[in-house]
């Protein structure tokens, strides 16, 4: 099994989504899909790759400050306050709201503790934007080829699959599957 499978699969399942969503979006450069068959979510996957590697390949950021960008980057692109109440389930609703609001914000550091540990685990990966399929009015479900570039000629990409919901003309990912497991 791959180094990056190894670590992905190692997590728990809640903090899983979530690093795996920006793991995976920013960790991968992108192939160009023709212009007319580009749909706004998949534009929104481009541009959002394309930030990522661009802050991961700055030869001019400091650590501090690349670990800093890949934070504000990952709040940006992420809806954490809605995973961790996911992740909280029902007790989101019966807990005290200073409770909930905590976990949210322990929540939030865990994950971008967690990615940030992994910057520079990034080697070139590459991410084909496959398709957007449109499952309701603002909720799509983003697919992609992930190769790596150590693999041998011939290995199957990885399929990564993320949820992305518009939240009022802001796309945020919500969920992430690895080879049809979601997270």
């Amino acid at each position: 099994m791959r180094p990056f499978q190894n670590f992905m699969i190692g997590l728990s399942r809640a903090c899983l989504g979530a690093i795996c969503a920006a793991a995976i979006a920013v960790l991968a450069t992108t192939m160009p899909a023709a212009a007319d068959d580009v749909t706004p979510v998949e534009t929104f996957a481009q541009q959002q790759v394309d930030k990522g590697i661009s802050i991961l390949t700055d030869k001019s950021l400091s650590p501090p400050a690349r670990q800093a960008a890949i934070g504000d980057f990952v709040l940006s692109l992420m809806d954490l306050k809605r995973i961790a109440l996911y992740a909280l389930g029902p007790a989101a609703q019966s807990a005290p709201k200073e409770d909930v609001d905590a976990f949210v914000e322990a929540f939030k550091k865990f994950t971008l503790a967690n990615y940030e540990s992994q910057l520079g685990a990034y080697n070139g990966e590459t991410i084909k934007i496959v398709d957007a399929v449109q499952h309701g009015p603002s909720d799509f479900v983003v697919s992609a080829a992930v190769s790596d570039p150590t693999d041998p000629p011939g290995t199957r990409p990885l399929t990564v699959r993320f949820r992305v919901v518009d939240e009022i003309g802001k796309y945020a990912i919500l969920d992430a599957s690895i080879d049809g497991i979601w997270f």
